[in-house]
């Protein structure tokens, strides 16, 4: 009875040491992954901008001077002539300004030429030794001051008959007036906008450049133009300014114009600006990484994998890696890692510093 208990015990040791044998050599899989080898080449991707549709010139329409609207002689989407008026105020008050000026003129040129006609008189005796010194001084001095009142007279005419010609709202340029939200008998003050006069000339869209994209676009570059109006239709259009600077935007603004624009196109229209982008890094081409090749550790910082040894079973190592613009064709590598070098890029969550792998074809 004991031998046969003793050759059961002895038959389960035998199994027992066999899975535990199995358990071990399972412990420490070779994974297989797929990499990629580093190689230089160009970023060709294409930017989307949104913007905004706008004439080529356009101006806020607003008086000078405040006062009622008499009359608005135009209506909103009303095309006008350069100089055409558009809408008057009352000039009633500023008339009587003009009326009150033309009084002190006269009265200005009347001191002068008694002024003028003392000092002849004055001149000719201080010549002839008959006045004094201080009564010829006296005199020139009446006729000076007289000139510089008849002068400062005419100027304060001069600026009541313009105080009269802003009361008439005209158009600076030939155009489209739009925006128009007065009538008559309301009270505006100066530079209150009454309207907006868009010109039918060149149309232009107006967009931000992120910071990231604007050392890559110049003006004189080509791009494409979508309207949400017209989803069928791709103009083409060039970039005719970029922002030096950003101002108190987000973004860098920038202009795009039509090259053949067509009737449709209006301001106030939703576009979208396309243009291709090629980037290199100085006179070399970057190197790429896909994006899905990149991982981030515990600090943030961002890592790779990188291939180590030689012949069939492999180690991976974590890597850290400087990384510039992100594309479509993948991260541009800043330093880390060089020309030729073999990094995961499927598998990664899988995969620990050192372990051993093997490469999918």
């Amino acid at each position: 009875m004991k031998t046969c208990m003793n050759y059961r015990w002895m038959i389960w040791l035998i199994l027992l040491s066999g899975c535990q044998s199995e358990v071990v050599q399972q412990a420490a899989p070779v994974r297989p992954v797929k990499y990629l080898t580093l190689s230089s080449g160009q970023i060709s991707e294409t930017a989307t901008f949104t913007g905004i549709t706008q004439s080529d010139q356009e101006a806020t329409l607003s008086f000078k001077v405040g006062g009622v609207i008499e009359n608005v002689v135009v209506k909103d989407g009303q095309r006008v002539l350069k100089g055409q008026l558009i809408a008057a105020l009352d000039d009633e008050d500023y008339s009587l300004q003009v009326e009150q000026a033309k009084v002190q003129v006269k009265q200005a040129e009347t001191s002068l030429n008694v002024a003028r006609s003392t000092y002849a008189r004055v001149e000719r005796l201080y010549e002839n030794n008959s006045v004094s010194l201080s009564e010829f001084e006296q005199a020139k001095g009446n006729f000076e001051a007289s000139t510089a009142q008849l002068e400062a007279a005419q100027k304060q005419l001069e600026a009541a008959q313009n105080q009269v010609r802003y009361t008439q709202l005209r158009a600076p340029f030939t155009g489209l007036v739009s925006s128009l939200g007065v009538e008559a008998g309301e009270l505006v003050g100066a530079g209150s906008p009454v309207g907006i006069l868009s010109s039918e000339g060149q149309p232009e869209v107006t967009f931000g450049v992120a910071g990231s994209y604007v050392g890559l676009i110049k003006a004189g570059q080509k791009v494409t133009i979508s309207l949400s109006i017209l989803p069928d239709q791709v103009f083409d259009g060039e970039i005719t300014e970029v922002a030096f600077s950003q101002g108190n935007a987000a973004t860098y603004p920038a202009r795009a114009r039509f090259l053949k624009p067509i009737a449709a196109i209006r301001p106030g229209l939703s576009a979208e600006i396309q243009f291709p982008l090629t980037l290199q890094t100085g006179n070399a081409q970057p190197l790429l990484i896909p994006a899905k090749a990149v991982r981030e550790n515990a600090e943030g910082k961002r890592f790779v994998f990188q291939l180590k040894g030689t012949g069939d079973t492999l180690t991976v190592s974590e890597t850290p890696v400087e990384l510039g613009m992100l594309s479509a064709a993948g991260f541009v590598l800043k330093s880390g890692l060089a020309e030729g070098d073999r990094i995961v890029t499927a598998g990664l969550n899988a995969l620990l510093d050192g372990m051993s792998v093997t490469l999918l074809p």
